[in-house]
């Protein structure tokens, strides 16, 4: 399989549903042989935790990356594909209720995420 664009919006790992003190979103395993990379963005107005899951067998989640994220920061990050399925997980670690919360998944072969020298990086 060849990916014919980059881009591909993975619905089955984006959400716009706010999630309560402690609960967490987890996404569904799609297959993501032929992208060679996934871009995850987050924002939400309350702290959270970023999971980029992958699987050989779409049952066992043996390779997991984690990231803080700190509330009204845009968290985006660019992995390169390492196991045939992909999942994504974000948990709620504040006491609050969200207000908003922006997921997305995107397969395909994105390109190296950059900042230019005077940028502020969050």
């Amino acid at each position: 399989m060849a990916y014919t664009q980059s881009g591909t919006v993975s619905t089955d790992n984006s959400s716009t549903a706010v999630l309560s003190a402690g609960a967490t979103f987890t996404g569904t395993g799609v297959l993501v042989v032929g992208y060679p990379s996934v871009v995850v963005a987050a924002k939400t107005d309350q702290a959270g935790t970023l999971y980029i899951d992958f699987s050989s067998d779409n049952s066992n989640w043996d390779s997991n990356l984690s990231f803080s994220v700190a509330a009204a920061t845009n968290e985006v990050h660019r992995i390169t594909v390492t196991r045939a399925y992909f999942r994504v997980r974000f948990t709620n670690t504040s006491a609050s209720l969200q207000t908003y919360f922006r997921l997305q998944s995107l397969l395909g072969g994105q390109t190296q995420l950059t900042s230019s020298l005077n940028s502020t990086i969050q």
